[in-house]
């Protein structure tokens, strides 16, 4: 019996133990999910106010505080920038990197930008023509028995280019005449000007230019220019600067458009008007490149200053000798004789011109020049007394810079 009993409560006893673990094996226990509200940050902001100093000009922008801020960099033509100030009378200089921690007003200084005369005439010949070796001209050339081809062709080239950039003012004359010639074919040359019906120039430019070489602009009776190159052997034409060809193409156009009345023409002053402008021309379009032709004008330019320079040695000396040449004419030293003032005081004068009348008149002027007395051009033109410029502007600007 008390072993019935003890089995009976033996397995009274696992029963409840089995039941037990069913039920806590039932029992799925979830973790506690938390829901918090967003919490809102305040990010500060600040205004950095540009005040770019000219035509009321400000630029703002919205920065976060904190933040390093690189201020900007403005530009504005003529001037030159010169740093942001935090004040309007630019005592106090702000670096170009800023840390913001408030609203910021700078304020930026300018310097302006001082440009040389030459510098001016520079830019404004430049700016008026279209300029590269892309566009050329008709041209219709002949070449001496004695010359060598290849010397002649690269003159063709040459010339093809500076007409080219000239084209506007060759209207009339397409194609342009050309003769390339050799000092050995002189009767060959005497016979071929009579042949193009031109003024017989003669013995003494073909004389002149056969130990060295040269060129010229003749005109045929009815008025049409021809050019002539004598280039001798020694010499070696050169396509890459065309200052030459721009300069002996600038001289067709002045005479290109001769009428009648040519002969009325102030002819003791036309060579120093005649090759000054043609020299300052030809050396501005030198190059396609805009700063290898900067640097070969001033070159040439600093080389017409210091010859006036050793020729005249004070003030009084060399206005002299300007108000005489600027005045009366004096052609012996024009082409020939040093100080050669149709290439060296013309060129300056040039300059003159072109600051005082603009390219365009100084284009237009050189029309006229060939056809009428200098005063008179000055006169309808410009409505300027030509001796009174002569001595207002004209002599103190060489003097200035001869001396």
């Amino acid at each position: 019996m008390k072993k019935i009993l003890l089995l009976i409560l033996i397995g009274l006893l696992a029963a409840c133990e089995s039941s037990a673990l069913i039920e806590e094996e039932d029992v799925v226990v979830e973790p506690e999910v938390v829901v918090s509200e967003p919490v809102e940050v305040e990010v500060m902001t600040y205004v950095v106010r540009y005040v770019i100093g000219y035509s009321g000009l400000i630029e703002e922008q919205i920065k976060e505080a904190n933040t390093v801020v690189r201020l900007m960099l403005p530009e504005r033509e003529g001037y030159r920038f010169d740093g942001w100030f935090l004040d309007e009378a630019f005592t106090r200089p702000t670096d170009r990197f800023v840390t913001i921690q408030s609203d910021l007003d700078v304020y930026a200084k300018w310097i302006e930008i001082i440009k040389e005369p030459q510098e001016i005439v520079f830019e404004v010949i430049r700016s008026h023509f279209s300029f590269d070796y892309t566009t050329t001209h008709p041209i219709d050339y002949y070449v001496s028995p004695s010359q060598q081809q290849a010397k002649a062709d690269t003159i063709y080239q040459g010339m093809s280019i500076a007409a080219g950039l000239l084209a506007p003012y060759l209207e009339g004359l397409d194609p342009l005449s050309i003769t390339v010639l050799h000092p050995k074919d002189q009767a060959w040359y005497e016979e071929h000007i009579k042949a193009l019906d031109l003024f017989d120039y003669g013995d003494p430019w073909f004389e002149r230019t056969s130990s060295n070489g040269g060129a010229a602009v003749m005109e045929s009776y009815s008025g049409r220019p021809h050019m002539f190159y004598n280039i001798p052997d020694q010499n070696t034409p050169n396509a890459t600067t065309i200052d030459y060809f721009v300069h002996e193409t600038f001289h067709v156009f002045q005479l290109g458009r001769l009428s009648g009345d040519r002969q009325n023409r102030d002819r003791n002053l036309g060579c120093m008007y005649t090759e000054g402008g043609a020299t300052l021309i030809g050396n501005v379009l030198a190059y396609v490149e805009e700063s290898s032709a900067l640097l070969h004008f001033e070159n040439a330019r600093r080389g017409r200053i210091q010859t006036l320079q050793t020729f005249y040695s004070n003030e009084s000396e060399l206005s002299a000798a300007l108000y005489d040449q600027l005045i009366n004419g004096q052609n012996d030293c024009c082409n020939v004789q040093e100080p050669g003032f149709g290439y060296t005081l013309g060129a300056l004068v040039a300059e003159k011109m072109v600051l005082d009348f603009g390219i365009e008149a100084f284009m237009a002027m050189h029309y006229d020049f060939n056809r009428y007395r200098i005063d008179q051009v000055f006169e309808t033109r410009f409505n300027t007394n030509y001796f009174e410029w002569i001595e207002d502007e004209a002599v103190p600007y060489v003097i200035e810079l001869v001396t």
